[in-house]
């Protein structure tokens, strides 16, 4: 196989690699991020109701596009997760007034409604289908990810562009790629014997410097 083919079957593993990567690093980010969100409300609303009502009542795009994609998933009625941003701006204006030391029947319904969004978040926290995300895991893929995109820089339609400096770098991304043993060896010579053509041409060109 010539060194052009080995370097092309090269470039689309890793460019595979590069779409599978960016694709899972995304999904485990976006699932930390909905657990992390779950948390810190439910966290919340164990302070003290007041603070989540507080919370809810001054959210804004895009903070309240994410709340609403979250509680979609359990209350479906566009009405219904109105009524909660209604509630929760009441429950609010009313704590501030000591509606509550009052009993202010309003008071105690706004509650009952912000009380039931807890209820039905803490239900829905246990029956998702969730694994455990160690962020210091998708901090690996990132970083796994970038040296994917960083030796592909070396690469343009089966051609060595510039001089690989590191090549033990490349014998590593080479290595974890998916291409069967042979293929992968003669890859890895085949980038050797063009890298050192780099070698070679610079050296005749500082000779050429010094006559």
């Amino acid at each position: 196989m010539k060194k052009e083919e080995l370097i092309l079957i090269l470039e689309s593993q890793l460019d595979d690699k590069k779409i599978e990567l960016t694709s899972k690093i995304q999904e485990l980010e976006n699932e930390y991020n909905i657990q992390t969100y779950i948390n810190d409300l439910l966290l919340i609303s164990r302070k003290d109701i007041h603070l989540l009502a507080e919370y809810i009542s001054k959210l804004q795009d895009p903070e309240l596009f994410i709340f609403k994609a979250l509680v979609s998933n359990f209350i479906r009625s566009e009405d219904d997760f109105n009524n909660i941003l209604v509630e929760s701006k009441n429950l609010f204006i009313m704590k501030k007034y000591n509606f509550d030391i009052l009993g202010v029947p309003q008071y105690l319904k706004s509650k009952l409604v912000i009380e039931n969004l807890v209820k039905r978040l803490n239900q829905y926290n246990l029956v998702r289908d969730f694994k455990y995300i160690n962020i210091n895991y998708i901090e690996e893929l990132k970083e796994y990810l970038k040296r994917v995109e960083d030796v592909l820089k070396y690469f343009d339609n089966g051609k060595l562009i510039s001089q690989i400096k590191d090549i033990k770098e490349i014998e590593y991304i080479i290595e974890k790629s998916n291409l069967d043993e042979d293929t992968k060896t003669a890859i890895v010579y085949a980038i050797l014997d063009i890298n050192n053509n780099f070698y070679k041409e610079e050296g005749e060109e500082n000779a050429t410097e010094t006559i």
